[in-house]
């Protein structure tokens, strides 16, 4: 499945976990979109996830959108990357429970960003 580009997982009512070893060959993968289920995997995106988003995820180079809508993540919206994500153009983090403040190097970060939603959160 090297050249799926697009992974829609949304409203699927799945639950347990997607390991992230499963994204090491798509290379290709540009949008990415699991709103609305329950995984529980720590290292996943997940609903009740213990932490913030996935470091793996925010450092994918290549994926152009990231949707996590309702997915009870949960912790301060932390930057741990210090990598250009120069194709991100819309990540969408609305319905959550991440807290705290935005770092002020975001446009940095993500250069190309058109669309950040981070509605319906405690920030």
């Amino acid at each position: 499945m090297n050249s799926l580009t697009t992974l829609f997982l949304s409203y699927n009512q799945f639950t347990g976990t997607i390991p992230s070893s499963i994204f090491k060959n798509l290379t290709n993968l540009m949008i990415i979109s699991t709103s609305h289920n329950q995984f529980n995997d720590s290292i996943s995106f997940s609903t009740f996830l213990k932490g913030t988003i996935p470091l793996w995820l925010l450092n994918n180079l290549i994926a152009c959108s990231l949707i996590l809508r309702g997915n009870f993540l949960k912790g301060p919206f932390l930057l741990f990357t210090q990598r250009n994500n120069s194709m991100l153009q819309e990540l969408d983090i609305f319905d959550n429970i991440i807290f705290g403040e935005l770092h002020s190097n975001i446009d940095a970060l993500f250069p190309n960003l058109i669309v950040f939603n981070m509605s319906q959160n405690e920030l």
